[in-house]
């Protein structure tokens, strides 16, 4: 992430402009994709079942709050897995992070993309 930053910088600095809001809004996705990936690593590693909502549940809300949980991924991933009220896992599941997960995981097809693009026929 940081590398992506200094690109950023360095593009800035020789004059390339950028829509500052769809910016952040891409690096804050790419930022999302790539904890999403490190903790799908620490569950296959940990033999962790990622079709259980419980899993997929439980990563999205490390991934929600990431900067406060990193010094120990697994251990927090574990104790979210213990939390079973039926609200906080439907809410979990109305994040961003959640459906981002699931595309991730091909149990989603992101449509967003290919309706935003211009399609001449």
């Amino acid at each position: 992430m940081h590398k992506m930053i200094e690109m950023v910088k360095a593009l800035k600095g020789i004059g390339v402009q950028f829509d500052e809001k769809n910016l952040k809004e891409c690096l804050h996705q790419y930022e999302i994709k790539q904890r999403a990936r490190e903790l799908i690593d620490l569950a296959k590693k940990k033999e962790l079942d990622l079709s259980k909502d419980i899993v997929k549940a439980s990563i999205a809300a490390v991934i929600i709050n990431y900067d406060d949980l990193k010094d120990d991924l697994e251990a927090s991933m574990f104790n979210l897995m213990k939390v079973s009220d039926p609200i906080i896992l439907k809410t979990i599941k109305k994040t961003e992070e959640f459906k981002q997960l699931l595309y991730i995981l091909g149990e989603a097809v992101d449509r967003r993309s290919y309706y935003s693009q211009k399609h001449s026929y």
